[in-house]
C-alpha cells in the first residue's frame, strides 16, 4: 500500500469533469463558453493510441498507457490511473513506455479535433471524435471545475455529465 501511495504522489492529479455533447450543439456551447470570458486559443489534431491486452483489463481497471501525437509532433507517453475517483497521470519516456507495454497491443485508436478555450488557469476543450461523438472537458490547474460549470450555466439539454473518458467512449463504440 505504501508503494502505491508513493507512486501516486509522483503523479500529477487532473482536476477535470467530462460531458457528452451533441455535435449539432457545438456552436451554441462555444458561444456560451466565450460569453463567459474564455478565449479561443487554438484548434489541434490529436491521435491517441491506448495499449491494452485482449480483454481490455487496463481500461476496465481504470488504468492505461497512452501514446499521444499532437499535430504530427513527436509522441508523448503517459500512464494514467484512477484512484478514489481522481485521475493521476505520469509522463514516461519512450524507452520506459515500450518496456511497460511490450506485452500489450495497440487496442484503441482515437483521432480527434480539439478546440481549446482558456481563461487564466482554466481550460475548456471540445473534442470532435468522428463517429465516437463529441465531448466537453473543463479542467482547472488549481481549483474546482464544478464552480466553472456553475458559472457558465449551460442549459441542461446541452450537456450530459459522464465519468467516462474518450478512451472508454471509444471502447464502447468499438464493442457495439
Amino acid at each position: 500500500m505504501r508503494k502505491v501511495a508513493l507512486f501516486l504522489k509522483n503523479m500529477k492529479q487532473e482536476r477535470e469533469i467530462h460531458f457528452i455533447i451533441n455535435r449539432k450543439d457545438v456552436e451554441q456551447i462555444t458561444q456560451k463558453i466565450m460569453s463567459c470570458g474564455f478565449n479561443f486559443e487554438k484548434k489541434i489534431a490529436i491521435k491517441d493510441i491506448y495499449s491494452d491486452d485482449d480483454n481490455f483489463s487496463l481500461l476496465k481497471s481504470k488504468r492505461g498507457f497512452r501514446e499521444r501525437t499532437v499535430d504530427n509532433s513527436d509522441p508523448e507517453y503517459i500512464y494514467k490511473e484512477m484512484k478514489n475517483r481522481k485521475i493521476y497521470e505520469k509522463n514516461m519516456n519512450r524507452k520506459e513506455f515500450i518496456k511497460k507495454t511490450k506485452n500489450l497491443k495497440s487496442r484503441i485508436n482515437i483521432i480527434k479535433e480539439r478546440n481549446i478555450f482558456n481563461r487564466g488557469k482554466v481550460e475548456i476543450v471540445i473534442d470532435n471524435m468522428g463517429k465516437i461523438g463529441c465531448m466537453l472537458e473543463i479542467e482547472c490547474k488549481n481549483g474546482d471545475p464544478k464552480k466553472i460549470l456553475k458559472e457558465i450555466n449551460f442549459p441542461p439539454k446541452l450537456i450530459e455529465r459522464t465519468t467516462l473518458g474518450c478512451n472508454e467512449l471509444a471502447l464502447l463504440n468499438k464493442l457495439k
